[in-house]
C-alpha cells in the first residue's frame, strides 16, 4: 500500500499495514505506482511532480506546475500520465522526455479533481473523464478536443468515471448527488 499524509510523508506498507519506506518532506495530493518499475510518482502541495524510487528511495523532481495538481491517471503505455491542474488545464506528461507533449482543451473543472478511466483493450488510447456541469467527455490521447461529449443527467459534478473490464463499451459515473449513471458508448477510434 502507498499513503500519503497531510504531515508530510509518504509511506509504503505491506498487506498486514507494517511500514516497509517512508519518503519524508512531501505532502501528497495525488499517488500513483508505475508498475513497470516500481516507481511512485506523487503530486505535492508545492505544484510539483515527483519519481520516487521504491527500491532505492531516490526522488526526483519531474515537473513544476503553476498550480495545485488536483489528479493523476497512468496511460496503459506505463510511458504517459495525465494529470489536471486545478482549474486550468490537462495534461499529457511523458514519463520517457519528462515534458507536457499535450494540453486537453473544452474542458473545464474549477475545484475538483480530474479523474479520467481508459477504455480497455484495443482502444486503449480512448478515455473518458467527468465534468463539474455533469457532461461526460470522451477522448483520444492523440487528440487536442474531446471526440465526444454527453450530456449528463444531472448537474451535479461527475467525480469519478470508470471503464467496465469486460466491456468497453459500458461505463460508469457517479456524481456529486450521489447518483450513479451507467453509460453505453458508441464511442470508436
Amino acid at each position: 500500500y502507498i499513503i500519503g499524509t497531510i504531515d508530510g510523508n509518504t509511506y509504503i506498507a505491506n498487506i498486514d499495514g507494517h511500514i516497509i519506506n517512508v519518503l519524508h518532506g512531501f505532502r501528497t495530493s495525488c499517488i500513483l505506482v508505475v508498475p513497470t518499475d516500481e516507481s511512485i510518482i506523487i503530486a505535492d502541495h508545492l505544484k510539483r511532480l515527483i519519481l520516487w524510487n521504491s527500491k532505492n528511495l531516490d526522488n526526483t523532481c519531474l515537473w513544476q506546475a503553476d498550480d495545485v495538481i488536483t489528479g493523476l491517471t497512468l496511460c496503459p503505455d506505463n510511458q504517459h500520465i495525465i494529470f489536471s491542474i486545478k482549474g486550468k488545464s490537462f495534461n499529457l506528461f511523458s514519463l520517457r522526455y519528462l515534458s507536457v507533449v499535450r494540453t486537453f482543451v473544452g474542458f473545464k473543472n474549477r475545484a475538483s479533481p480530474m479523474k479520467c478511466s481508459f477504455m480497455p483493450g484495443e482502444h486503449s488510447k480512448i478515455f473518458a473523464t467527468g465534468c463539474e456541469n455533469g457532461d461526460i467527455f470522451y477522448w483520444h490521447l492523440n487528440k487536442f478536443e474531446p471526440v465526444k461529449v454527453v450530456e449528463g443527467n444531472t448537474k451535479a459534478p461527475v467525480g469519478s468515471v470508470s471503464w467496465c473490464p469486460t466491456d468497453p463499451k459500458i461505463l460508469a459515473s457517479i456524481s456529486g448527488d450521489n447518483i450513479i449513471n451507467i453509460w453505453r458508448s458508441k464511442c470508436e477510434k
